[in-house]
């Protein structure tokens, strides 16, 4: 997926350092924008994690995980009758 190819370069510890400031509409590379794909399983969480490990390792993507594992959980929290 293209998507996540562009993301994975600052998916790692730029990520962590990164991801809060705020440069402007559409001009954050520490987001990665793939929500829409794993919202409509065109990729999974696990391809995601184990895309950002193969590039920057389980610390280098430490914060990245951690924030896909918040979404995976947070979800399953709301869809809970």
């Amino acid at each position: 997926m293209s998507q996540l190819s562009a993301f994975l370069p600052h998916s790692g510890n730029n990520y962590a350092r990164l991801r809060n400031i705020d440069y402007g509409p559409g001009e954050n590379p520490q987001v990665s924008t793939l929500s829409p794909w794993i919202r409509h399983r065109l990729i999974i969480e696990q391809e995601v994690v184990a895309a950002t490990v193969t590039v920057h390792g389980t610390r280098g993507s430490e914060k990245f995980i951690q924030e896909v594992y918040w979404r995976t959980c947070w979800k399953g929290w709301l869809e809970q009758p």
